[in-house]
C-alpha cells in the first residue's frame, strides 16, 4: 500500500490509472470495503492500520479493475489464525462473487480446503495432488 495515501485513496489510484471515472472509482472501492467490513477505514493510513488489515486491503486493491486472474504469493504470511481465516473468506467470497482465478503459491496447509485443485512442485516438476 502507498502510505502517503488514505485505505480508499489506494484503492482508488489503481482505477485511475485504468481510465475509470474518479467518482465510479469511489464508489466501487467504498463497496468493496463495505464487502469485508472495513468500511470504518477508509480515510485511515497504511500505517494506521493491523498486518491483517493491509493484507486484505491489498487483496482488494489487486482485484479492483477485475483481473481475470489473481496471482497470490505467501498470502497468509505473517497473519495470526483469525486474520488467516478472515483472509481466506476473503478469497472464497472473490472467487465465487466475482468469478475471479486465484493461483496461490504457499506452504500453508490451510489453504487446501478451500482449493478446488492443489499443485506440488518436486524437483522442478509441477505434479497434481489429484
Amino acid at each position: 500500500l502507498l502510505p502517503e495515501f488514505s485505505i480508499l485513496e489506494n484503492l482508488i489510484i489503481p482505477q485511475l490509472i485504468n481510465n475509470e471515472k474518479y467518482l465510479k472509482a469511489k464508489e466501487k472501492s467504498e463497496e468493496l470495503l463495505s464487502l469485508i467490513n472495513l468500511s470504518n477505514l477508509s480515510d485511515r493510513y497504511p500505517y494506521q492500520i493491523s498486518g491483517g488489515e493491509k493484507q486484505r486491503v491489498s487483496l482488494l486493491r489487486g482485484i479492483v479493475n477485475n483481473p481475470d486472474l489473481i496471482i497470490a504469493d505467501e498470502p497468509s504470511a505473517n497473519l495470526d489464525e483469525k486474520n488467516c481465516e478472515l483472509l481466506m473468506e476473503l478469497i472464497v467470497k472473490l472467487n465465487s462473487d466475482l468469478n475471479g482465478t486465484f493461483i496461490i503459491a504457499t506452504h500453508d496447509k490451510r489453504f487446501e480446503d478451500i482449493s478446488n485443485n492443489i499443485y506440488s512442485l518436486f524437483n522442478g516438476e509441477l505434479i497434481s495432488n489429484e
